[in-house]
């Protein structure tokens, strides 16, 4: 059975590398080359459904021009970085509209559809 407080520790100790374990991603993700402070939220909503920040819930909600708004000076330069790598990275289900976010914090994220899907 999984324990969410050991996955939770693996996430903040290396985000990458527990995105990579849990979603399957190429160890050469995108995720690395994104900024330190983001990669651990961006793995915790992925991989266990803890809805993010406002800046990153505008990136996987698909909304440009809210996270425009929200990104500070590290990330308004790394926007289109940002969107294609939840484009090319994140599993399909977790980005592209609020109502997708929202379905996947009540779902758990992937750890949820671990468990849901067996």
């Amino acid at each position: 059975m999984l324990n969410h407080h050991t996955i939770f520790e693996d996430i903040s100790r290396d985000p990458v590398a527990a995105f990579i374990q849990h979603t399957g991603a190429s160890v050469d993700t995108e995720l690395q080359n994104l900024p330190t402070l983001t990669q651990e939220g961006i793995a915790r909503y992925v991989i266990c459904g803890v809805k993010p920040g406002s800046f990153l819930l505008a990136v996987f909600a698909g909304e440009r021009t809210i996270a425009e708004h929200k990104a500070d000076h590290l990330n308004k330069p790394l926007l289109m970085q940002y969107f294609a790598f939840v484009e090319t990275e994140c599993p399909r289900d977790c980005h592209g509209s609020s109502d997708k976010v929202r379905a996947w914090v009540e779902r758990g994220g992937v750890l949820g559809l671990e468990v849901t899907n067996g």
